[in-house]
């Protein structure tokens, strides 16, 4: 279990959920129809960190500490039954919400621990999974729309002089997610 910079002042359940590793459950039925040949409904959890120590020792930027945390429900259509052992291919949708903390040093003062969130967070998945009698491996692309990730304050308005105190963010992008799995 890791411990996350960001979750100081955090209570002992939001930390403990934090520090677990990324998961999800999906229950999957196969549908006698020309397609899809099943479908799949699931909860994911992602938690995201990035510690960029580099730059800040180089002296090019301040230091940021950030970790945020993606939850979705995911719907998946799958091509082939995907109770059946083989290989199959799926195309889905995701909803769910990014929340999550920055650590961001400001020169002569503390840092500054700056909630953010976005609700609701939108994606789409492509992928393909190869199983057997139980195990499985699942190699997924997820292409997430987060473009309006609010900040509740903005650590460095106005840094140039120029500036807009910007307090939205643009978080879209993509994840490529490779998975072992059990299936019951």
């Amino acid at each position: 279990f890791q411990t996350r910079d960001t979750d100081s002042e955090s209570g002992p359940i939001t930390r403990a959920l934090h520090s677990l590793p990324p998961l999800g459950v999906e229950w999957v039925m196969g549908v006698d129809i020309p397609f899809p040949r099943g479908i799949g409904v699931g909860l994911d959890y992602t938690p995201i960190s990035q510690h960029d120590i580099e730059a800040a020792t180089a002296g090019v930027v301040t230091p940021i500490t950030m970790d945020a945390y993606y939850y979705t429900t995911t719907l998946r259509f799958y091509f082939f039954n995907p109770n059946d052992p083989g290989i199959n291919y799926f195309i889905g949708v995701g909803l769910g919400f990014i929340d999550g903390k920055i650590l961001a040093t400001v020169a002569g003062s503390p840092p500054l621990l700056i909630p953010f969130s976005q609700s609701p967070v939108g994606s789409r998945r492509f992928g393909l999974e190869t199983r057997g009698d139980h195990f499985g491996f699942r190699y997924e692309l997820v292409l997430i729309n987060a473009d309006n990730v609010t900040l509740q304050s903005n650590p460095y308005p106005d840094v140039l002089g120029d500036g807009p105190n910007k307090t939205k963010l643009d978080f879209s992008g993509s994840m490529v997610r490779t998975t072992f799995f059990y299936q019951f």
